[in-house]
């Protein structure tokens, strides 16, 4: 040991001694059973290790001495234990670590409960994570703070001469919050919404009744037709819970859908809606203004005739062509100018079981009721594919002053018969010559025999004179 001569320095006050003024000494005095270490007992100091060394043979550690400690407690803003949970490392509420030790702040929320509760922020540096890890180098507190989801209340303000809607949306970082289940936080982006219905919104109020501005807190638009007024806002603690919409502006027009079409379609007539003497609409619908006056018009095309109009499924009793309205929600809708066929129809065709006596296949004035009536509207027609069916035959009659068979087809187990324009002329093809029915002579065209099988159809392509 070191003579007592020598100059004598306690532990905590090594730092102040000459040569050795940079070593940094902790507060604690006792490092090996001895609180005194003489000035010249000290041969060198290792920086990187912390460690002196005495008399150059015997080393002492000293880190402990030279680490500072610190204390960090967590707490919870004006002592809410009834909204959650404080704690460090999931391990108590204070805790005293070395300098540069990591330690994670933990904050949460009690779920069972109503309102729900959710984490707003640590109040000291405004951090919103519940979890989080600090390094430590100071005594500090950090608190925490939670809050209560709320829900905002909107209806429409007493003071309203008429009527409209109000609805309240919100999102939470750009996505939308389902307000049926979840509540708005602070933070969230409010939208307030109010639609006219008989009257335009004027203004948004708080529940108190004050007119809300258009400004840095509200944002106050109204929709291009000033028929939707919104008011959006980012909440904040403390701002109002209810809020009012007015609709005091001027009276809004109602506009109701009309729509007017033809049936069996535009080759037999025409529909159209006029206003004031002026076509509005053309087989279309279009927005009309709730009480004005309208006419649907009517017009057949050559061969046609007007048989009426319908709405709905039903036919509108007694109404004319030129059918006038009133537009409101009841005379609303979708109308339908029906038209029927208004001469002779230029052909007939079927399949019908012939006589078995005389081969033919009826008499002359029952033979139209079991036909089909036929038109050709353009240059040429082409009857669809018709199924004649076992032991009957395929029959035609055509008006010869209007259109004449040109060609056609017989299919059969797989194979084609095609007919040219003077097979119809082919004498064993007409059995009955020509029939007349309400003053018109139709020529005939069937089968030369009934049919064997049931695999075998008929179409034939007739042309207008």
């Amino acid at each position: 040991m070191a003579e007592k001569s020598k100059t004598i320095l306690e532990l905590d006050k090594l730092a102040k001694a000459e040569p050795h003024d940079q070593i940094p000494v902790a507060r604690v005095s006792r490092p090996h059973g001895d609180d005194k270490i003489e000035l010249g007992d000290i041969i060198s100091f290792d920086e990187t290790n912390k460690t002196l060394t005495l008399y150059g043979t015997y080393v002492l550690d000293v880190s402990s001495l030279l680490d500072k400690k610190y204390t960090v407690s967590v707490a919870i803003k004006d002592e809410r234990t009834d909204l959650g949970e404080v704690n460090i490392d999931n391990n108590g509420t204070t805790k005293t670590v070395k300098e540069g030790t990591t330690v994670v702040l933990n904050a949460i929320p009690i779920t069972e409960r109503t309102p729900k509760v959710y984490f707003v922020q640590w109040l000291e540096d405004n951090i919103p994570s519940p979890t989080r890890q600090i390094n430590v180098d100071s005594d500090k507190t950090y608190t925490a703070e939670f809050a209560e989801e709320v829900h905002i209340v909107v209806q429409i303000d007493g003071t309203s001469i008429g009527t409209g809607t109000v609805d309240v949306a919100a999102k939470r970082k750009n996505d939308p919050i389902d307000l049926q289940s979840d509540g708005i936080r602070v933070g969230d982006v409010v939208t307030l919404t109010a639609t006219g219905v008989t009257n335009k919104p004027s203004a948004w109020k708080d529940g108190k009744g004050n007119a809300i501005e258009d400004g840095e807190v509200y944002a106050i638009d109204t929709s291009a037709d000033e028929i939707t007024m919104t008011c959006t806002f980012t909440y904040k603690d403390g701002m109002p819970l209810a809020y009012k919409a007015e609709f005091n502006g001027a009276k809004i027009t109602t506009k109701l859908t009309i729509g007017v079409q033809s049936y069996p379609g535009t080759t037999a007539g025409t529909a159209v809606i006029q206003q004031n003497g002026t076509t509005i609409a053309e087989e279309k619908p279009i927005e009309i203004a709730d009480g004005s006056n309208i006419v649907l018009v009517a017009s057949a095309k050559e061969g046609w005739k007007f048989a009426g109009w319908w709405k709905g499924g039903k036919e509108i009793q007694g109404a004319p062509q030129s059918y006038g309205i009133t537009v409101s929600a009841d005379t609303a809708g979708t109308y339908t100018a029906k038209f029927k066929r208004s001469g002779a129809p230029d052909f007939y065709y079927g399949a019908v079981v012939p006589d078995a006596t005389s081969g033919n296949a009826y008499d002359k004035q029952n033979l139209i009721n079991e036909l089909t009536p036929g038109y050709v509207d353009g240059s040429t027609f082409t009857t669809p594919d018709l199924a004649v069916g076992l032991g009957k035959k395929f029959i035609m009659l055509y008006n010869p002053s209007k259109v004449k068979p040109t060609s056609g087809q017989m299919l059969s187990g797989g194979l084609t018969t095609d007919y040219v324009e003077s097979d119809f002329s082919n004498a064993r093809k007409f059995l009955l010559s020509t029939i007349t029915h309400n003053n018109v002579q139709y020529n005939t065209f069937e089968s030369k025999e009934p049919m064997k099988s049931n695999d075998v159809t008929y179409n034939i392509t007739l042309t207008k004179q």
